[in-house]
């Protein structure tokens, strides 16, 4: 593989302190081989993960205590099939790679936050097509040929837009709950029971 194919250079930096840029290719591959190189590398399915991570984790004394008590017994190594070497190596290892794991983390966001501002840089400049390409097609001297990119552009972009209830389609505004109505019949009033009559005064 060319190095020209795989590297690029930072514009803004000088020739003395322009650093060597991996393009992505090139840091694919070398996760690839860096891959092949973990010992126990795995993966594991997310139950299978849950079942490990309560003994994975256990009180960090606690497993001091027991690695001792392996080193005063030889008759615990027997029972275990273990001896306190390794077992002591072993977790020396977990720790060791447990910062391999926080470095690789901060790895991982910083390819994220980069990544993230090409994206928005990317972004901002189609906002501005978009934008540019309108004023574009006004006046005398339009560019007619943009209206259609135009007209895809305005489909296909969906910031700032909200739907509003009027342009629900049917069945997807919320149900009116029905007016419960009384139909029991009114009932009579009494026979016995004058009818009131309203006076007036002058």
């Amino acid at each position: 593989m060319n190095i020209k194919d795989v590297v690029t250079t930072n514009p803004t930096a000088t020739a003395e302190d322009r650093p060597l840029f991996l393009a992505p290719e090139a840091v694919l591959e070398q996760l690839r081989l860096l891959q092949q190189q973990i010992p126990e590398f795995t993966q594991l399915e997310i139950p299978d993960a849950h079942a490990l991570r309560s003994v994975a984790n256990l009180n960090p004394g606690f497993v001091r205590t027991a690695i001792d008590t392996v080193s005063a017994s030889a008759r615990v190594q027997t029972a275990l099939g273990r001896d306190p070497e390794g077992v002591k190596q072993e977790a020396l290892d977990a720790d060791q790679w447990s910062s391999v794991e926080a470095q690789l983390r901060s790895l991982l966001k910083g390819v994220t936050a980069a990544n993230l501002l090409r994206r928005h840089r990317v972004g901002m400049t189609a906002l501005k097509t978009y934008n540019i390409s309108r004023q574009l097609v006004r006046g005398s001297d339009a560019e007619v040929d943009l209206i259609p990119r135009i007209a895809d552009m305005k489909r296909l972009n969906k910031l700032g837009r909200r739907r509003s209830k009027a342009s629900q389609p049917p069945g997807m505004q919320p149900a009116t709950p029905p007016v419960q109505q009384d139909v029991s019949p009114p009932e009579p009033a009494p026979a016995s029971e004058p009818v009131a009559k309203l006076e007036l005064h002058s």
